[in-house]
């Protein structure tokens, strides 16, 4: 561990909800029941926004609207470094990362009763998310417990997960005029598209050319999906994009703490005399020059050179003579 995150509403310090720091790992913030800090607000989003903790370097990923750092907003998506001192805000909570010593000090000087499951809004689910293995054990984690998603977004405070659990569900709208993601197509009366997930993610098919809205635009061919992609469907009717309904998807948690952790640049190429011994170039002194490469040999029909076609019709004649003096004489 290399610290503590401490929670704060408005001012009192929620001794219940301090979080240890995970040498590589993430801390999950939001009002789902899987979150390492679970806020059951209703200004918090199932997943409002993720720590990436990888050998004390934090990184804030905010997976829904509302978090900000030091005052400053972040878009859902949005990527940020967590600094010493700095100070996330999510609704009316605040987050502070502190020393182990820190942390001990304020725990002991606050006096605030532990906040109670059976009456209060906030709850602290106790559930470790460290992978100690560093990388490996974020790929393990991604291969095990976390899975792609959309949510159906119509208003509502609770928005509908679907989890992409079968290789191929299909998009639309239901007798009743719901906006339905299933596998069986018995569900859907008008489809708007297909989703498939193979190796590589998760691909959205349209099938008509302005059935789905993306990005401002109709869609109209295949779309890899990427984390908050946000599309609307046409209407049942076919008259109007319905913009009351959205879709949003989700990637697994895994993969974004994944790509927030592997280097943003490649390396510089590794000169070749360290890699093989020899030299990529003679330096004359002006102008580097790539040294002069053997001649390649002619080849008679792509693999006999003239040496070895004289030997073998040599060979060939010596052995008809041999074969005619013996059928001759013996």
């Amino acid at each position: 561990m290399t610290g503590k995150v401490l929670v704060k509403q408005g001012g009192r310090l929620l001794a219940d909800l301090a979080t240890g720091i995970p040498s590589n790992g993430i801390i999950s913030v939001g009002s789902d029941a899987s979150s390492t800090i679970r806020l059951e607000n209703g200004s918090i989003a199932p997943e409002q926004f993720v720590i990436a903790c990888d050998g004390g370097r934090l990184t804030l990923l905010a997976r829904s609207d509302g978090s900000a750092i030091n005052g400053e907003m972040l878009p859902a998506g949005s990527i940020r470094d967590i600094r010493p001192g700095d100070v996330v805000t999510a609704g009316d909570y605040s987050f502070i990362q502190e020393s182990e010593e820190r942390a001990a000090q304020l725990l002991a000087v606050d006096s605030a009763p532990a906040a109670s499951p059976m009456n209060e809004d906030v709850f602290r689910v106790d559930r470790p998310q460290a992978f100690e293995g560093g990388l490996s054990e974020v790929l393990s984690n991604l291969r095990a417990e976390e899975r792609f998603y959309f949510q159906i977004e119509n208003g509502t405070p609770e928005p509908q997960r679907i989890h992409v659990e079968k290789e191929e569900m299909w998009l639309g709208w239901s007798q009743r005029g719901k906006c339905v993601l299933s596998v069986d197509t018995s569900d859907i009366a008008v489809p708007r598209a297909q989703i498939r997930k193979d190796w590589s993610g998760v691909v959205l098919y349209p099938l008509q050319t302005r059935g789905i809205w993306l990005d401002d635009q109709f869609l109209a061919k295949p779309h890899r999906l990427k984390n908050d992609d946000l599309f609307s469907l046409l209407t049942a009717d076919g008259k109007k994009v319905s913009h009351d309904v959205v879709v949003r998807f989700h990637e697994p948690t895994a993969l974004l703490v994944l790509n927030s952790i592997l280097p943003k640049e490649l390396p510089p190429p590794v000169p070749m005399e360290s890699s093989i011994g020899l030299p990529l170039a003679v330096n004359t002194g002006s102008v580097a020059q790539v040294p002069a490469q053997p001649k390649e040999k002619f080849l008679l029909f792509g693999y006999f050179s003239i040496g070895e076609i004289l030997i073998l019709a040599a060979g060939t004649i010596l052995t008809a003579i041999i074969t005619f003096l013996v059928l001759v004489f013996f």
